[in-house]
């Protein structure tokens, strides 16, 4: 009896390592208490995961996605119907079938379904986000029951903030200059439907690149606004007045960022917004001097042949620490002078584009000379362009353009 325990005993370690002792029930290897889970994905050769579709999209790809927790030994099929969800069939999406299969093959884990066409309606309800809710079963042994899944139809609806200038009649701003003192800033949020009622978004000021006290001073750190019933903007009862510190830093434009929040439902998000302070010290200007060095604006129409050089300058007290590139090209659109013998002027040697250098430690550089000539008429016109100058420079310095202008002599200049 012994004996015949002992062999029984190494039959069944024989069968387990072998794997032909079914462990679990008919349909599934290796796996006791398993199950099926519903997803979805985009249908695409390589596909990615996704949980809704956005409501604005239009007819959007979705495949239904069975996955099995152990690996099958025959084919499983699931059926798969649009059960209730909070999103209404027709009223906020239609859908190009209302059921399918899903097969996951003999040896696999995971099956797919054919696509399906998702068209959401794009109301303009605030109504956050609604979902389809997709039911599962089969008739395979063994399988818990299959838990629902629900694709979000992701509600496009968003506050977006911004600023106007407090006055009665408000003009849009996106920042404050450096150097210009206390400066008056309205919080504005716009949302992108209607509201059904009102809704007061509270707003904070987050993360920046620029510091308080350091870079700025700031009236209050929150704001309150309130988007009326049946209104799209909505405005803060009070301006802020924001006072920038004005360094000598060449630093670039920073930013005051603001964040807001609501407890009203069916909105998105609430996009942020910067407010930038506009750095005087890192604008490089470009501009002309003759050819004795003297400031000018234009070449004299009576005065023939003229040698002029474009400079550019950093602000006074500021020299740049480095040697600094500006690569200035010629926009030929913004010209309005005729080139050319019968026309307002000729050009020698005078290159498309150069570049300016300014050395480290100096505040201006300047070109070669520039060789016009001006060529007289008796015609009363507009002061003309004869070449505008366009530059670029490394961070942080940004470049202000510089029209080169022919000085009609039959007018007055003012």
């Amino acid at each position: 009896m012994l004996r015949s325990r002992r062999w029984l005993g190494l039959g069944l370690a024989a069968a387990l390592v072998l794997g032909v002792l079914p462990v679990g029930p008919p349909g599934v290897v290796g796996q006791v208490g398993f199950s099926i889970t519903l997803s979805f994905d985009d249908g695409q050769s390589t596909p990615s995961a996704v949980t809704g579709v956005a409501e604005e999209g239009g007819a959007q790809t979705v495949r239904v996605v069975a996955t099995s927790s152990a690996v099958t030994s025959s084919a499983v099929t699931v059926n798969v119907t649009a059960a209730a969800g909070t999103a209404a069939l027709t009223t906020d999406y239609a859908i190009s079938a209302a059921s399918w299969t899903v097969t996951i093959a003999n040896g696999q884990t995971v099956g797919h379904s054919a696509a399906l066409t998702v068209t959401p309606v794009d109301d303009a309800l605030v109504e956050g986000d609604e979902t389809i809710v997709f039911s599962g079963s089969t008739t395979a042994s063994g399988y818990s029951a299959i838990a629902d899944v629900s694709l979000n139809i992701e509600d496009a609806d968003v506050i977006t903030l911004s600023f106007d200038d407090g006055q009665s009649t408000p003009s849009a701003v996106t920042g404050v200059a450096e150097e210009g003192g206390a400066q008056m800033v309205r919080v504005v949020a716009t949302a992108s439907a209607a509201a059904s009622s009102a809704v007061t978004v509270n707003v904070t000021i987050a993360a920046g690149t620029a510091t308080a006290a350091t870079d700025y001073a700031i009236s209050a750190a929150s704001a309150s606004v309130t988007i009326a019933s049946g209104d799209t903007v909505g405005r803060a009862a009070a301006a802020l007045t924001v006072t920038p510190v004005s360094d000598l830093l060449v630093e670039g434009d920073e930013t005051i960022v603001f964040s807001g929040s609501t407890s009203a439902t069916g909105y998105a998000a609430i996009v942020d917004v910067g407010l930038n302070i506009v750095d005087d010290d890192s604008v490089i200007t470009l501009s002309f001097v003759d050819a004795a060095g003297e400031p000018v604006v234009g070449l004299g129409e009576d005065d023939g042949r003229q040698t002029v050089r474009l400079v550019a300058s950093v602000p006074a007290g500021v020299p740049v620490s480095a040697n600094v590139e500006v690569s200035v090209s010629v926009d030929d659109d913004a010209e309005t002078a005729t080139p050319g013998a019968g026309g307002d002027y000729t050009a020698s040697g005078v290159p498309s584009s150069l570049t300016v250098s300014i050395s480290s430690g100096e505040m201006s550089g300047s070109s070669g000379d520039l060789v016009f000539t001006a060529l007289s008429d008796r015609v009363f016109e507009d002061h003309e362009i004869v070449r505008r100058f366009t530059g670029t420079a490394p961070a942080p310095y940004t470049v202000e353009d510089a029209d080169l202008l022919i000085l009609d002599a039959d007018r007055t200049i003012v």
